[in-house]
């Protein structure tokens, strides 16, 4: 997550609140790793809270549901958050019903990702495939979303993030990237921007 973005989200009105919203989308996480600078050693969190109060803040003002928790009502869900720089930011969440049968709902704020992200300026929803639904749900298996990749570089230049969640019975994954252009993160936000018609964003 660009430094520009975190710094927008401190300072902003209502840039609390934000941070507030990050414990109701996601777990704490505590996983670190070790990033070395010469004879310097510096320990980093795997997921930083600043990059979830970014994707939390676009998801409460898209009215999304929070998925943290295991369901108990037989449905899958799998959600893509994307955060472009300078684009609108969507949603997209694909709910799969105990049927098989599933449908998207796609949400689109009225600012840009790396600034003022708006409001809810279009909302629809689609009934999906069956095929599609099983290719989405093949992509996003609950053993490829690991949270994040550690980086020891700097912080990301202008892009977008990209964030995938996966709800079922058997609990809560998520997985964000920075700008991917390849991998499980891609993979599944690519699937979900066919089934939403949006394919021809501008994608980065």
């Amino acid at each position: 997550m660009p430094l520009m973005i975190a710094l927008l989200l401190a300072s902003a009105p209502g840039g609390g609140g934000a941070s507030s919203n990050v414990r109701a989308y996601f777990p704490p996480q505590t996983a670190t790793y070790e990033c070395r600078y010469g004879d310097d050693r510096v320990t980093r969190p795997m997921v930083d809270d600043t990059v979830l109060a970014s994707f939390a803040e676009a998801l409460a003002k898209a009215g999304e549901p929070a998925l943290a928790t295991p369901r108990d009502d037989g449905r899958t869900i799998v959600r893509f958050t994307w955060l472009r720089s300078f684009h609108a930011p969507i949603v997209l969440r694909l709910t799969v019903l105990p049927d098989g049968a599933g449908h998207l709902d796609m949400v689109r704020l009225s600012g840009l990702g790396g600034y003022a992200l708006g409001s809810v300026e279009d909302r629809q929803r689609r009934d999906v495939a069956s095929t599609d639904i099983a290719a989405v749900l093949r992509a996003a298996d609950p053993a490829r979303l690991g949270p994040a990749e550690p980086d020891c570089g700097p912080p990301g230049a202008d892009g977008a993030g990209w964030l995938i969640e996966r709800q079922d019975a058997r609990g809560f994954q998520f997985a964000s990237r920075w700008s991917p252009c390849d991998g499980v993160v891609r993979e599944v936000g690519m699937l979900l921007l066919q089934l939403g018609g949006s394919s021809d964003e501008e994608i980065y």
